[in-house]
């Protein structure tokens, strides 16, 4: 007691200059300590505990009105305490501090036991938080119309609570008569009231069928209508939150032969803005939501009904229901369709939350050896996975800035196919082989997506070991008087090259043309290509055709066989 005194010490200061103006003990083993900021902390144990929580001893009630401050906050720390298990004599809502002002006072009842015979929470107070609490309501014949779980009142906090209701008697839960205006009503939880939270907890609560009056035979008189026995039931309640909750609902009978329409919903009544967010909803034998409601949020929940063809059903206006996991009874019964709505402005969809994954364009290639030719290449991804339904659109690539061309200085776009972009066999310049070269994919964009960028990415370029200048050219087939397209490749360790001139010589004669001029052919990009047509009076049989190249520094040539049929 006393050490748990010091902790909660530290941790009910909220200012740094508060003092201890009173600590002591009141009635056997109960501490209390009021501090100078208006903080007043009760640490309840023992047998006694119950009568000065419950009935207000006066030593709690002198010891507080003595002090001269105004006390703001009450902080209740609930060890152990003996309660009975029936009737409501000892309930917690009996406690009472005579405060003429305790609209301005926070209270907060912090617990460490279980509490049998259910619970009655009453606002009243600025605000009513109740943690840590594990509260049992398991009631029999003898027991009938104990209180169940009842929050009663505005701007009351659960946190962290545990609880079960089960029966085995003909009443089920409480009986709401008192609260609801309607004997025909009774649930294992009640809520009535403004601005009430739940958070973090643990429901279990099993329910009775509903008592048909044709059916039971009652005089319409007395019972003008059906009594029903829901999960939650919602009297006059405005703005609820039910946040990052376990519930689990089921029906006494645990019986799947009986009809689920024989019990009444989880949630029933009428509530305005009702906010059930990340929640874990699991119900067997009796049905879903049913609930009359307006400007209502349900959301990112998972709520499976094994035994009723639908999850949510909703009257009234404004409600929405989207990013839910949500399954009823019968075969792929799941999401938006086991919801139904009726009103106007209502949002379904998204049951569950589709994920939208915007497309990346990626360049594919980064390393690369100068003076050889290789593959450039970019792809569109969504996620992890090449987009490769995106047929559409064309690919640039810039290196440091400047847009990929050809030898005749055009722009190369490479295509979309499957997701993915390529420049084939593109000659790699030495100059890339320096440091801080960036290349840079650029997306046209299509009716399906719009233009992407790659954003700049490093290259890692090698210099190819140095070799020798070479010319390349090809074999040629063709018929005499047929023009043939003569063409060639200078390669000089990746240099690019725009100086010099080639000739061709069929059998060591220079190519000419019709005036009998040589034809000389200008590099450009390490090429060269021009047509020339072969005379009539040439033989078939195969020729040697070189191409020589003349430049300031070298002269080269290559040799390759000219066929003509």
């Amino acid at each position: 007691s006393k050490l748990l005194s010091k902790l909660s010490t530290k941790q009910l200061k909220t200012d740094s200059n508060a003092e201890i103006i009173y600590q002591g003990t009141v009635v056997t083993s109960n501490d209390l300590t009021i501090y100078n900021n208006g903080t007043v902390e009760i640490i309840l144990e023992g047998e006694n505990a119950r009568n000065v929580l419950l009935y207000g001893q006066n030593p709690y009630q002198s010891k507080i009105n003595e002090q001269t401050i105004d006390i703001t906050d009450i902080v209740i720390y609930v060890n152990s305490i003996s309660f009975s298990t029936g009737g409501n004599q000892y309930d917690m809502k009996s406690f009472k501090l005579n405060f003429d002002n305790k609209e301005n006072i926070n209270l907060k009842v912090i617990g460490a036991i279980t509490k049998r015979g259910g619970l009655e929470i009453n606002g009243g107070w600025k605000t009513v938080t109740y943690e840590n609490l594990k509260i049992i309501s398991d009631y029999n014949e003898d027991t009938d119309r104990d209180i169940a779980l009842i929050l009663n009142g505005d701007n009351i906090t659960l946190r962290n609570i545990t609880y079960t209701s089960t029966s085995t008697g003909a009443a089920a839960m409480a009986i709401f008569a008192g609260y609801t205006d309607n004997t025909g009503v009774s649930g294992g939880v009640l809520i009535r009231g403004n601005n009430i939270m739940i958070e973090n907890s643990e429901f279990s609560i099993s329910q009775e069928e509903f008592i048909n009056i044709t059916e039971w035979g009652l005089d319409p008189e007395d019972f003008p209508n059906d009594f029903h026995n829901y999960g939650f039931f919602f009297y006059k309640a405005n703005n609820i939150t039910f946040r990052n909750n376990n519930f689990l609902f089921l029906s006494m009978d645990k019986d799947s032969s009986i009809e689920s329409r024989k019990y009444s919903p989880i949630l029933g009544g009428n509530v305005t803005t009702l906010s059930l967010v990340d929640n874990e909803v699991n119900v067997k034998y009796v049905p879903g939501i049913k609930l009359v409601t307006n400007n209502s949020l349900f959301e990112n929940n998972t709520i499976t009904v094994q035994h009723a063809d639908n999850t949510i059903e909703l009257t009234g206006d404004n409600n929405v229901v989207r990013y839910n996991t949500l399954e009823a009874k019968g075969e792929d019964n799941k999401g938006d369709k086991t919801v139904i709505v009726t009103g106007t402005g209502n949002i379904v969809e998204q049951n569950p939350k589709v994920e939208v994954v915007d497309p990346v364009l990626k360049v594919d290639t980064v390393e690369f050896v100068a003076g050889s030719t290789s593959n450039i290449q970019a792809s569109i991804y969504l996620g992890d996975d090449v987009a490769s339904d995106v047929n559409k659109g064309k690919v640039t690539f810039k290196v440091n800035g400047k847009t990929l061309k050809d030898a005749s200085g055009k722009t190369i776009y490479a295509k979309v196919t499957g997701g993915v972009a390529v420049i084939d066999d593109y000659l790699i310049p030495e100059s890339w082989a320096k440091d801080a070269v960036t290349i840079e994919a650029v997306y046209s964009g299509s009716a399906d997506i719009a233009k992407l960028s790659s954003g700049k990415v490093n290259l890692t370029v090698t210099s190819a070991q140095a070799e020798e200048p070479s010319i390349t050219t090809s074999d040629v087939s063709a018929a005499a008087g047929e023009t043939i397209t003569l063409s060639a490749t200078i390669a000089d360790n990746g240099k690019v090259i725009n100086s010099g001139k080639v000739v061709f010589k069929i059998n060591g004669k220079t190519v000419k043309n019709a005036d009998g001029k040589v034809i000389y052919a200008k590099v450009v990009n390490n090429q060269v290509s021009f047509e020339y047509t072969l005379p009539e009076s040439m033989k078939a049989k195969e020729y040697n055709i070189t191409a020589v190249y003349t430049g300031n520094d070298y002269r080269l040539e290559d040799t390759k066989t000219l066929t003509v049929n």
